[in-house]
């Protein structure tokens, strides 16, 4: 295997501010699977062109595929192989062990930042051209050409280790999504592998939220929600087959509820289903629109569950059938629809544990940063809500030069909300307002990029500063991104929100 160019990528900008959130998609992975499959076409941009981002140390697998097979003729692009230092370009097979194409890289991932790139695909009736590309270079700096073209249909991902993955963007700077269609997948027995943010997925309301999905396959259709990119600690989990549906928590084993009924699920159309959770530990499922659910448990010490994972079931020791499938659609409202999922803005108490379907506002070098807020002094201030492993996490709030940890405080939950930047104390439009000082001036959620972390404070106009808590002290930065409303995100009504739930006790 010759390496023919050498790359070096010694630094690169973080992606750009996501603006237009509603129709790119986040995606997290963590392991060898290409469990869930993507429509390519739909996710493309101009040109065959496909833009996304990442953040990973290494080994960024991407899938192009002609069907949800992963062991059939594909196309497999590698970032960051080996240590960070190899791209590969595999051709027909994935598992081959000689790439088609490799070059040499350095620092092509981060583990903190993201990095953006574009895969370009061009055909005729004789060979295609798979190209790779950095965000904002037209030139790639990697390409190959293959002789047999591939009539391709499908897109995956998949990483060696934990990475987060930002897809389907139509322009050059990232910023505007491509497709309407925000989620739908074909999930196939390969195991648990992509994971999706809870709180973009599903309906939010006062006291829970509500995951609407359908759903059409002749398999027995797992559902994993996780409090971790993990299917590995202790989880909720849900099965749904022609049999009926049943219930349990992972790490105990046996069903905590169950429901039989032939016909429950089938591979001729899409059959609709809810899966509810509460503050107050009830869990529940139904079907289609009927509101009693069919399946019903209360947990006596809930979880906190933060991502949602599909597979569908393979006894232990029996090989993945890659020819199995389910049709899934979800991140819908209860109407089964985009147009009516629930993300309006509300505050809810986080005291005894992070809520379900919380907001991810950053992160540090070791976990993702939720938006939470928290009095002292007299002011009600958003911050870090930054997770304690072992027991119940902390806000992080400012003031006077200091930071405080609070054990009383309260987490942002809602979706499709963006992040807009400003600088010099200026407000967007629906900005997300988080509390207020003393003086009853208003402070706003902001976040900054600093150290290779992405850490929530608080914007204060009246003094032009974003304030962020880092380590035990206070800083202040004139440049910041400002979190929007949904309708300043992508459009969606935002009216009759809760975002002026009721204030901490000062």
């Amino acid at each position: 295997m010759g390496f023919k160019q050498v790359i070096v990528i010694a630094t690169l900008a973080v992606s750009a501010v996501q603006v237009s959130s509603k129709d790119v998609k986040t995606l997290y992975t963590n392991g060898y699977y290409y469990s869930q499959f993507f429509p390519l076409e739909s996710n493309m941009a101009a040109e065959k062109t496909l833009r996304f981002s990442v953040r990973a140390p290494r080994d960024a697998h991407i899938l192009l595929a002609p069907s949800h097979q992963a062991d059939g003729p594909v196309y497999e692009i590698v970032l960051g192989a080996h240590d960070n230092t190899v791209n590969y370009i595999r051709g027909r097979c994935p598992c081959q062990e000689e790439p088609s194409a490799s070059i040499r890289t350095v620092n092509l991932l981060n583990r903190q930042q993201f990095r953006n790139f574009w895969i370009r695909i061009k055909s005729d009736s004789r060979r295609t051209f798979i190209q790779v590309g950095i965000g904002g270079k037209d030139t790639p700096f990697h390409e190959w050409r293959d002789p047999r073209p591939l009539n391709l249909q499908y897109l995956s991902f998949r990483s060696g280790t934990p990475a987060e993955w930002k897809y389907g963007y139509s322009d050059e700077a990232n910023t505007v999504g491509v497709s309407a269609d925000r989620h739908q997948s074909v999930v196939t027995s390969t195991g648990y592998g992509q994971y999706y943010p809870l709180s973009e997925v599903v309906s939010h309301s006062d006291d829970a939220v509500t995951l609407y999905f359908t759903v059409r396959t002749s398999k027995e259709f797992q559902i994993l929600l996780s409090p971790a990119v993990s299917s590995l600690g202790d989880c909720y989990e849900f099965g749904i087959s022609q049999r009926g549906a049943y219930l349990r928590r992972r790490h105990l084993g046996e069903n905590k509820a169950a429901f039989k009924q032939d016909g429950f699920s089938n591979d001729r159309e899409r059959a609709r289903y809810w899966i509810r959770l509460t503050r107050d530990g009830s869990v529940t499922m139904g079907k289609g629109g009927s509101a009693s659910p069919v399946i019903q448990w209360r947990d006596p010490s809930p979880l906190s569950p933060q991502f949602l994972s599909f597979t569908l079931h393979r006894e232990r020791g029996e090989d993945p059938d890659a020819s199995s499938f389910a049709d899934v659609q979800f991140a819908l409202g209860p109407d089964y629809s985009l147009a009516t999922q629930d993300c309006r803005a509300r505050w809810k108490d986080a005291s005894g544990g992070l809520p379900p379907g919380a907001v991810r506002g950053g992160r540090n070098n070791d976990d993702e940063i939720f938006v939470c807020r928290a009095s002292h002094d007299g002011e009600v201030a958003p911050g870090s809500y930054v997770p304690i492993k072992g027991r119940i996490g902390e806000c992080h709030v400012t003031s006077s030069l200091f930071v405080y940890q609070k054990t009383e405080f309260q987490v942002l939950t809602g979706c499709r909300f963006g992040w807009l930047p400003a600088s010099l104390g200026a407000v967007p439009d629906a900005a997300i307002s988080g509390g207020e000082t003393s003086g009853n001036v208003k402070l706003f959620v902001s976040r900054v990029s600093h150290e290779d972390q992405v850490i929530v404070g608080k914007l204060q106009p009246n003094r032009r500063l974003s304030f962020i808590p880092f380590g035990d002290q206070e800083l202040p930065f004139t440049n910041y991104e400002v979190l929007v409303k949904p309708a300043s995100a992508n459009g969606a009504s935002s009216a009759g929100g809760s975002n002026d739930s009721p204030l901490i006790g000062k």
